[in-house]
């Protein structure tokens, strides 16, 4: 039987899902960082040019999440995405990011949200507002979970923001609910939170309780690994929420937290 163009390939799904296991095992806390100085690497291209020279590496006409692809891998699109990151300043990454997100390319849009993925970003409102206004796109793990690894860093940056993802929870596409949870994943991997870090742990696993449930199995299974991550760090936190909320917990979960915390 053919394969079904609109869903990815077996290895892209094996591949995205150990990359999202690696990520969610590390123990990587995304503190502030300067990026090094690495001279004068010209002006940054522009959008058509940016997309060129994408569909000039890639192998041809595909489609990947239901968009068009070329096929570019994924260490190209992190080579050329730092380049452009580098040679831009600010405002001409913002303009080149959406420019390139709103292309529909695939990897164009991988490209775009890791030009925004940087721990030290000053200022950062429009950056804030530009990866919430992609998450309507969101439409498979790849381009989901590039744009939340962007937002992630925001979110560390002002936790505050987190209230504003609160309506993703409820938001009719399940990429956006899941993107709830893969946004917010760094808090539970710190070791050291805050008072404030602490009740966004509090203030998730609530939202774990209506996204455990959900009707879309992509979005309730990424229940798991966001709680798995947590109790590396904080399993008390995470025993009291089992104990307080476990006979509402769909069974395969509760059969699932049982050996997190056994672990």
């Amino acid at each position: 039987m053919p394969q079904d163009p609109k869903r990815p390939a077996p290895e892209d799904t094996a591949r995205l899902e150990a990359e999202f296991a690696a990520y969610a095992a590390s123990d990587a806390e995304y503190s502030a960082y300067q990026e090094a100085d690495d001279g004068d690497l010209g002006p940054p291209p522009t959008p058509e040019e940016a997309l060129r020279a994408l569909r000039a590496a890639g192998i041809g006409a595909l489609e990947k999440e239901g968009r068009p692809a070329c096929g570019v891998t994924p260490a190209q699109i992190d080579t050329m995405a730092w380049l452009w990151r580098m040679q831009a300043d600010l405002p001409e990454r913002l303009r080149l990011a959406e420019a390139l997100w709103r292309s529909g390319l695939h990897e164009a849009m991988l490209a775009a949200a890791k030009m925004l993925t940087q721990a030290r970003i000053r200022p950062d409102p429009e950056v804030w507002a530009l990866l919430r206004g992609w998450a309507p796109d969101f439409a498979g793990t790849a381009t989901s979970d590039a744009a939340s690894a962007a937002l992630g860093r925001r979110l560390i940056a002002e936790p505050s923001r987190v209230a504003e993802l609160a309506e993703w929870v409820c938001a009719p596409n399940p990429w956006t609910r899941r993107a709830a949870l893969i946004a917010t994943l760094p808090f539970a991997k710190l070791n050291h939170p805050d008072a404030v870090q602490h009740a966004v742990r509090v203030l998730v696993l609530d939202w774990g309780l209506r996204l455990a449930r959900d009707p879309d199995h992509r979005v309730a299974k990424s229940v798991a690994p966001w709680l798995r991550t947590l109790a590396r760090h904080d399993a008390g936190l995470v025993r009291s929420w089992a104990e307080g909320h476990g006979a509402a917990l769909p069974p395969g979960l509760r059969a699932e937290l049982r050996r997190i915390l056994k672990d």
